[in-house]
């Protein structure tokens, strides 16, 4: 059994928050005023307006830094979260004890736009855990560090447009099956490296190569695994007002990759399609998310090969909570099945929806 209770959930503005790599659609509230899971994608720039200027943190949010020049500006932002948790028969029950403790998380970033086409971002985190027996696990705990720290350089219109990031950084594509900056524990997840962000007439499409870093308590002492490598190329577009499509590929480099069967060196290919469609906000109405991926490569001298499909639909009533389904299927060879390339961390937490459920971990 696991319990959530939220004791206190601070933000600089938090009417809500959208996934990464989204396409905004009808349901959408006006894009000025929506705060994003990765808060690097937040854009304030239309509060250059001294008129739309009207509430409590939007003086911070910008700050102009050139006479004359909307485009030259400063956005401040952070959080705080605040979670008790408590934990009955942990890890299938090898720990039958109740383990409860106090999460807290705090985060601050700031936004620099030089000109239209040159920007940098950094957001500091610290994540504190007290009362958990057995100690905090890198996960819960993290004193101070950088969530992200990124050099932008960028060119083009609003139609067809190039960036390209150097740094730390935060990722978060689709549902977050394969993806996840890993927001349910109190550390989130972070990588080093390059990445490229572009936009052709109705695709957008990411671009990278990183290394996740390695989660340690102290001061500004995460580093890259450079025992593990991760590329891959991940492009969305709406197909209509409401259903969006998703394409990728990610690659994954884990010099000793440890399973059931024993430690190797794991190389594994992901070729994947999403489609989507958001659930209803406000008027009745359908949502669903199916997903299919294939998965092939090598652990050791053993080849791999597995595919899975996953679906979930829902429709929201006018007077009732919302219902859904929701089914996956999979098959695979040995020596592995279908494998998250980076995993949500936590088996319950949020659905994209908003309500807890169980999430499978490949």
């Amino acid at each position: 059994m696991r319990t959530l209770m939220i004791l206190m959930v601070v933000s600089f503005a938090i009417p809500r928050l959208s996934q990464g790599q989204s396409v905004p659609t009808t349901e959408s509230p006006a894009p000025e005023r929506i705060y994003h899971l990765l808060r690097e994608d937040d854009d304030w720039s239309f509060l250059a307006d001294p008129a739309k200027q009207k509430e409590l943190w939007d003086p911070i949010k910008y700050i102009r830094l050139r006479s004359g020049r909307n485009d030259w500006f400063l956005s401040i932002g952070g959080e705080a979260r605040e979670v008790w948790e408590q934990i009955g028969n942990d890890n299938w029950g090898q720990q039958p004890f109740m383990n409860s403790y106090f999460n807290q998380r705090y985060m601050l970033y700031v936004d620099v736009h030089y000109g239209k086409h040159v920007r940098s971002f950094v957001e500091f985190k610290s994540g504190l855990n007290s009362y958990r027996i057995g100690g905090p696990r890198p996960i819960d705990e993290k004193k101070l560090d950088f969530q992200a720290a990124f050099v932008e350089v960028g060119t083009g219109n609003e139609r067809n447009w190039i960036k390209f990031r150097a740094g730390r950084h935060e990722m978060e594509y689709g549902s977050g099956r394969l993806i996840d900056v890993r927001e349910g524990p109190n550390v989130r997840l972070s990588f080093d490296g390059f990445k490229v962000k572009a936009g052709f007439g109705s695709w957008q499409i990411d671009g990278f190569a990183v290394r996740p870093d390695l989660d340690k308590p102290g001061f500004f002492d995460n580093v890259p695994n450079h025992a593990v490598g991760f590329w891959g190329v991940y492009g969305v577009r709406p197909l209509t007002k409401t259903i969006t499509l998703d394409a990728y590929y990610l690659g994954l480099d884990r010099k000793t990759a440890t399973f059931n069967r024993g430690v190797g060196h794991e190389v594994r290919h992901s070729i994947g399609a999403r489609l989507s469609r958001p659930v209803a906000e406000r008027n009745p109405g359908w949502d669903f998310d199916y997903e299919a991926l294939w998965q092939f490569g090598s652990f050791g001298s053993a080849a791999i090969s597995a595919w899975t499909l996953a679906s979930e639909t829902g429709y929201r009533f006018p007077t009732v909570p919302r219902g859904h389904l929701e089914r996956r299927r999979s098959e695979d060879e040995h020596p592995r099945h279908i494998q998250s390339a980076i995993p949500q961390g936590q088996l319950f937490w949020r659905s994209r929806h908003g309500w807890p459920r169980p999430h499978q971990l490949y």
